[in-house]
């Protein structure tokens, strides 16, 4: 986008008001002009989606993580459902093993607090 208002700028002082030439490249700052109007406005919009995107997980992740902890406390442990849920939030996280944050108790499947930790905190660093 610099780009193309610097070449706006160096078109307006090159060219003699008036003139064929002028004209031409008048057309061209005016494309030029609503490209970058379009641009900006889609900037825009990938900001407004980027952040509903981010408000959006970290609610979701929120509500997983409570009803995992409520389900822990439970006498079943956690269900397939909620287990399920926690390895797709954590699921975008290279080089992390989802699975070592479950693991089986006298009271069902549990889930290791210190390994959530540690996902939840690496979800919030992308």
């Amino acid at each position: 986008m610099q780009d193309q208002q610097r070449t706006l700028r160096d078109l307006q002082k090159t060219v003699v008001h008036g003139s064929d030439t002028w004209r031409d490249y008048q057309s061209q700052i005016d494309s030029l002009d609503s490209s970058i109007a379009s641009m900006k406005n889609e900037q825009v919009g990938w900001y407004e989606s980027m952040t509903s995107i981010i408000s959006s997980n970290a609610q979701t992740l929120a509500s997983t993580l409570s009803s995992a902890f409520s389900e822990m406390n439970s006498e079943t442990g956690l269900t397939i459902d909620t287990m399920n849920e926690l390895k797709r939030q954590f699921s975008d996280l290279a080089g992390y093993d989802v699975s070592n944050i479950f693991y089986q108790s006298a009271d069902g499947m549990k889930f290791n607090t210190e390994a959530v930790e540690a996902l939840v905190d690496a979800e919030y660093e992308l």
